[in-house]
């Protein structure tokens, strides 16, 4: 519709289309999206629930089938489904893993970017990024999987242990991406050692993403299993 020419796989970085675009592609105007971080995981958790598009139950979705789901994503499936279904269990067990603070794919390709929509705006973003470039507007963005049968987001974040849990994961993200917590939580700042944490791990998925999930170690699937 655009003219545009798929050339990577889905949610592909923009490492990866560094290492295969010409000078001339190099020069592009780039954008990525940045959503919400409670927003996210909750999605995220209703996607296992669900098993949408059976993306933990075929085998087909793994790693090692040119997939994008690991025996870890599958062992947590297999947990919500026949031990502990609950919110909470899915944050300590996806997001508190070794208690890492939590980063995106926003993370690492943002400083390659001349802009960014935002999932909560998306439309209007889209569009001031075409009014940038000149280019008309052919139609609104067509909504593509959705999360079935989810509920308002802040629904899922009921109880304390929750939100504290939340504040503490996602807490370092959510102030690089100008999101708040609401303030009943009572969240405050994060601290100099989250801060640096987050930091940290801002690196280390920049680095694996571009050495591991699509570089030369991409094989390397023990790791990746146990990892991602």
């Amino acid at each position: 519709m655009y003219e545009g020419e798929s050339i990577l796989a889905y949610h592909s970085n923009y490492s990866d289309f560094a290492r295969q675009c010409s000078d001339e592609e190099r020069s592009y105007f780039v954008f990525c999206g940045v959503r919400n971080p409670l927003d996210n995981a909750a999605s995220l958790y209703v996607k296992f629930l669900n098993d949408q598009n059976k993306a933990y139950s075929e085998e087909r979705w793994r790693l090692e089938k040119a997939g994008d789901v690991s025996k870890r994503r599958v062992a947590l499936y297999k947990y919500l489904k026949n031990v502990d279904s609950s919110f909470d269990a899915f944050l300590c067990k996806f997001y508190d893993f070794r208690n890492f603070p939590y980063t995106s794919n926003s993370d690492i390709n943002a400083r390659f970017c001349n802009d960014i929509i935002r999932f909560e705006s998306m439309e209007d973003d889209f569009e001031k990024i075409l009014n940038q470039l000149g280019i008309t507007k052919k139609r609104p963005l067509p909504r593509r999987n959705p999360t079935g049968s989810k509920e308002y987001f802040l629904k899922y974040y009921e109880n304390k242990q929750t939100r504290k849990m939340a504040v503490r994961i996602f807490g370092p993200a959510m102030e690089e991406w100008g999101y708040s917590f609401p303030d009943v939580w009572n969240a405050g700042k994060c601290d100099m050692i989250a801060q640096t944490r987050y930091s940290a791990m801002k690196k280390f998925r920049y680095l694996y993403a571009r050495h591991f999930m699509a570089g030369a170690f991409r094989h390397a699937y023990l790791l990746r299993n146990l990892l991602e």
